[in-house]
């Protein structure tokens, strides 16, 4: 077998020295950064039961069809009001709906005492709002929203 030249040895020992010097961030893609999304419902008429709060990614399944939003939570109601907090969300549209569940059966009973909000304030007597009325872009990576319940 042949021994390397001492150009070849030269360009081999450059290539080495040259893919070890870029930082190795430089060969993978970089990730969507994660969001942080903080939504402050106020107005409550009470404290009693929680709130049902839906983001939705999409106008599939808007406005109340739970199994269709990309995270749903459930907290309780402090002094007629809760922040609730969606981590971990890429870039992108977004619409949130809220609903006051007084009687705690995950379902907003629209003939009774509880009140709704969604975002952009798209709330309206004539019938729910289409997502395109309701979303709004998340592009900060910790972003805020105020939402005020109606009844």
């Amino acid at each position: 077998m042949r021994p390397f030249s001492g150009a070849t040895r030269l360009l081999v020992l450059a290539t080495t020295l040259l893919a070890l010097s870029v930082p190795l961030g430089a060969w993978t893609r970089p990730s969507d950064p994660s969001h942080k999304l903080t939504v402050l419902i106020r107005g409550f008429h009470s404290n009693q039961g929680g709130v049902v709060v839906l983001l939705f990614r999409g106008a599939e399944g808007f406005p109340l069809h739970q199994a269709a939003a990309y995270q749903t939570r459930r907290v309780l109601i402090s002094n007629r009001e809760c922040p609730v907090v969606f981590d971990n969300l890429p870039q992108g549209r977004y619409a949130v709906v809220a609903y006051h569940d007084v009687n705690g059966n995950n379902q907003w009973d629209r003939q009774g005492v509880e009140g709704t909000t969604c975002s952009q304030l798209a709330v309206q007597p004539s019938g729910p709002p289409t997502y395109m009325e309701a979303s709004f872009p998340l592009s900060a990576p910790r972003q805020g929203l105020q939402l005020t319940m109606w009844y």
